[in-house]
């Protein structure tokens, strides 16, 4: 039992700070993606390999991250309520993870198909822009 409310209570001062110090990662920057004239430029990207990297579903990524940005403020306002409940909040936790793993991979995915049609050399550069794009590869 006191592990369980040392998790919970660990869970919830995780997410406040995460929460508080990065309320939307992206707010005032526009994302770059394959399609954007910037990324092709950046890139140097020919017309084949623009065709090749053209996202089946447009936006899909951009859906993704504001309905997990949703979802996180709501985990944030049940954690502030002191009438949400253990479950209420659980529940919250597994909707923001299951988001933000489906955003992951969508990401992921695109690298792993940047791969097959990218030189090394666009590659890196790619790899560079997620560096500084997300803090992260990818």
């Amino acid at each position: 039992m006191f592990h369980n409310i040392t998790r919970l209570t660990f869970l919830v001062l995780a997410i406040l700070v995460a929460g508080n110090s990065q309320a939307q990662p992206f707010a005032g920057r526009h994302h770059r993606g394959f399609g954007s004239q910037r990324m092709a430029a950046e890139l140097n990207l020919r017309a084949e390999q623009k065709q090749a990297l053209k996202c089946e579903t447009p936006g899909q990524g951009r859906e993704i991250r504001q309905e997990y940005f949703q979802e996180r403020s709501k985990l944030n306002d049940l954690l502030r309520a002191r009438s949400s409940s253990d479950a209420e909040i659980l529940q919250q936790v597994e909707t923001v993870n299951k988001l933000q793993a489906k955003w992951n991979k969508l990401r992921v995915e695109k690298i792993i198909k940047a791969r097959q049609v990218l030189t090394p050399e666009q590659m890196e550069k790619l790899l560079n822009i997620n560096q500084q794009e997300y803090g992260q590869i990818p």
